[in-house]
């Protein structure tokens, strides 16, 4: 597959961050959706008193909506219509910029946004935008540093990475209808599982040539991926369990074992963090969904899964914070946020927050740029709560304009 480039110059991504007030302006020209609508501020709401912006996607009457509102007092600064959120907004701190990635309502191809950010004053701009002919844009991973992200898209089974400073995009092959990814051996290569249901490869593919390195058979429905740079591994968590893979250079693709889980079928996902070291998920059985009192840690040195017992707290999807210390969820079992120390493998409380429902796509979790706030989405009640970690304790809430999907912050 020929390598294809958007380019986007540094000038107007610089000038996208001093342009606008709080009303969330989107720049002009080419980079203006197609039929998107911007409201203006809505009521405030009591807020929570912190400086930052929130991206959150949600549907209101079975029409996807992207919202930004004002963690400091709950202002919406503005709403984008005809954008389908698929899985995550993803935060770039070190630029102040948001991505999301999904789908066009309106033309119906994958498209991936960029949103700068002033944490300080609110304002907001629309920096990026890319249509993809390959469908929806289904999964994403950002690299360690967050300079880039790498996607699928489910039509062409396309690897795209995009370099989140200069806002340039590359496509590879080796993805699939269904793919997870990982970046390695110092981002040069891309790692990736291939179908399900069909029985799951995993590809090494060389960013530099564009070429599929190896191709490994892991199963099926291999659906978690994470990769360790000290041990050389990647790790697909199938329904037999989890396959260990050699991405080593003399040995590359080559199988290595598999680690047994507690039941057949059992699936999770791999929850990334800098040290590359963790995985985790509620325990869930498919076909249908049970959960467990206990949270499942990936020990990479030693090959092996551990437990974090949660008391009874069933813990959900865990989202870590940047900095790779703290883990946070909600639970299946309560309205409950569930606290973990990452390092210690310690489960550290609960806080109690907003409703939830229950499903297996729940909460959302985003973190203030301190990692001293955890903020939560309440789908049930369609708030936001704000949580003290040292004190653990809720500090603050949000009303959010409709039943929220999927949520991160931004603050100062």
């Amino acid at each position: 597959m020929p390598e294809k480039k958007i380019r986007l110059s540094r000038r107007a991504f610089l000038k996208a961050m001093t342009v606008g007030a709080a009303g969330g302006a989107v720049l002009g020209g080419a980079f203006s959706p197609a039929g998107t609508s911007v409201y203006a501020s809505a009521p405030k709401t009591n807020g929570t008193g912190i400086a930052g912006v929130i991206c959150v996607s949600s549907q209101a009457n079975k029409s996807p909506r992207l919202d930004f509102i004002s963690l400091t007092d709950g202002r919406r600064l503005g709403t984008l219509e005809n954008t389908f959120a698929s899985h995550a907004i993803v935060p770039v701190e070190s630029t102040h910029s948001f991505f999301v990635h999904g789908r066009d309502t309106q033309t119906d191809k994958g498209v991936i946004r960029g949103f700068a950010i002033d944490p300080v004053t609110a304002a907001w701009n629309q920096i990026y935008e890319k249509q993809l002919e390959g469908g929806l844009v289904l999964h994403w991973q950002p690299s360690p540093d967050g300079t880039l992200i790498q996607y699928n898209t489910i039509k062409d089974h396309a690897l795209h990475v995009l370099d989140t400073r200069s806002l340039e995009l590359h496509t590879y092959q080796g993805g699939g209808s269904h793919s997870n990814m990982a970046f390695f051996h110092d981002n040069d290569w891309l790692v990736a599982t291939d179908d399900l249901g069909r029985g799951t490869k995993l590809r090494v593919v060389a960013r530099a040539t564009n070429t599929i390195l190896s191709e490994t058979a892991v199963g099926n429905w291999g659906h978690g991926l994470t990769v360790n740079d000290e041990t050389g591994r990647a790790f697909v968590w199938a329904d037999e369990g989890v396959h260990i893979v050699s991405l080593a250079k003399m040995n590359l693709g080559a199988h290595l074992g598999l680690i047994k889980t507690a039941a057949h079928r059992q699936r999770s996902w791999f929850c990334w963090t800098p040290q590359g070291g963790r995985y985790s998920h509620d325990q869930t059985w498919n076909p249908g969904d049970r959960y467990s009192p206990w949270l499942t840690v990936l020990d990479m040195q030693k090959a092996r899964l551990e437990r974090i017992e949660t008391g009874p707290e069933q813990p959900g999807i865990l989202q870590i914070s940047p900095d790779g210390k703290l883990g946070v969820s909600g639970s299946h079992a309560s309205n409950n946020i569930c606290l973990f120390d990452i390092a210690a493998n310690r489960f550290l409380g609960t806080v109690a927050a907003g409703g939830h429902e229950g499903s297996f796509f729940d909460r959302d979790v985003g973190f203030s740029r301190d990692r001293r706030i955890v903020f939560v989405t309440n789908p049930a009640d369609k708030t936001l709560t704000a949580i003290d970690v040292h004190s653990q304790q809720a500090i603050g809430q949000i009303a959010l304009p409709a039943k929220p999907e999927w949520m991160k912050v931004l603050t100062v």
